[in-house]
Parts: C-alpha cells; sequence; structure tokens
C-alpha cells in the first residue's frame, strides 16, 4: 500500500511505502514550534527506504549538527525532518499526507519544551524528550 501527500500549493508531492504509519508522534520541541508557527508538529517517522519525492524538488533547510527540514519553495509547507541522529528514517508531517486523520497519535514528545497553556490529549503517551 502506498501512502502518499504534498504541499499545501501542490509542488511537491512524496509516497512512502507502508500500510498504515504506526509511529504518530505530537512534538511540542522549540524547533518544530519555529518552523511551523504552531504549537506542536503532529510526525510519523517511516523507513527512509520505504520514501520517496513523486514531484518536484524539496528545499532543505537546517542545521548540520542535529538534521535537516524539508519544506516546499513555493508555499513553505514543512513536509518531512531527517535527523543525523537516526538518517535511516524520515519523519513526515502527518498533516501533508492526503489523508491526514487516518494517522491519528500515539504519543506526544518533547513535553519539556512545551507552551504552559498546550493541554496534550488524555490516553495518549506523554515523554518530556523523546524516546528513539
Amino acid at each position: 500500500m502506498t501512502i502518499e501527500g504534498g504541499c499545501h500549493c501542490g509542488r511537491v508531492r512524496y509516497a512512502v511505502e507502508a500500510g498504515r504509519l504506526d509511529d504518530v508522534a505530537i512534538c511540542h520541541c522549540t524547533a518544530c514550534r519555529a518552523t511551523s508557527g504552531g504549537t506542536h508538529m503532529t510526525w510519523a517517522t517511516v523507513p527512509a527506504a520505504a520514501f520517496r519525492w513523486t514531484r518536484g524538488a524539496p528545499k532543505p533547510t537546517g542545521r548540520a549538527d542535529h538534521g535537516t527540514r524539508w519544506f516546499c519553495p513555493d508555499c513553505g509547507t514543512q513536509m518531512a525532518f531527517v535527523t543525523s541522529r537516526a538518517p535511516d528514517r524520515i519523519d513526515l508531517a502527518v498533516t501533508t499526507t492526503d489523508d491526514p486523520a487516518s494517522h491519528p497519535p500515539t504519543r506526544h514528545v518533547w513535553l519539556g519544551s512545551k507552551l504552559p497553556w498546550v493541554t496534550p490529549e488524555p490516553g495518549l503517551v506523554c515523554e518530556d524528550g523523546e524516546t528513539p
């Protein structure tokens, strides 16, 4: 099965060969908040070997000591993140998939960095950092 997604304007598209996204986490870290302009980002971690860009070329930005974030060069949608700590995996922004409602989160990560007025949903695993 293939899960597909892309940016807001449609210039950049991707595909993941996976039946489902099973490692889905809401990230509250400072970097995710700053690069998204939101209170958090929801990521699904997939094997890099299962992922491919299918249309357009995303723009990489990042810090060499941690990782690279991939954005659409036209509309600015942040679609993926690759950390140097786990180069064999790619984090996909769940809301850029064609059917984000099908990929609910199972945990919150980096709660130690969350904004004080954000309340995590009950029932999800909560981590102050992130368990790889």
